[in-house]
């Protein structure tokens, strides 16, 4: 017997005609973008809809975080390679860039409970 052909805990994610979970490996997702689908995906089907939807958005929230982080690594690998550091332009342009991804953020926060 297939894992596919026992669900544990309810039918939410085999009401379609590809379970959640085979979606997410035959997308080679990792673990925190695969968990913001299965709550997208369960959304509505299994308990509070709003609060899966929330769950999505923290580990869509911590996806960004790591998308930041990412960013950050290659500005400072971009210094090292090159040995000279950023000019005062460059990393105000950076500090620029995510100011802004703050702004959106947080009123999309507001927004959402507006």
């Amino acid at each position: 017997m297939s894992a596919n052909d026992k669900q544990v805990g309810g039918k939410h994610y085999t009401r379609g005609k590809i379970q959640c979970w085979d979606f997410i490996v035959d997308q080679g997702m990792d673990f925190v973008t695969g968990n913001a689908v299965k709550y997208l995906v369960r959304a509505g089907h299994k308990g509070n809809k709003l609060e899966d939807l929330e769950k999505a958005r923290h580990y869509l929230d911590k996806l960004i975080e790591l998308e930041m982080s990412a960013v950050m690594d290659a500005w400072k690998a971009r210094e090292e390679q090159f040995e000279s550091p950023l000019s005062k332009e460059e990393w105000q342009e950076l500090a620029d860039e995510f100011a802004e991804y703050d702004k959106k953020m947080i009123q999309s926060k507001l927004d959402a409970h507006i």
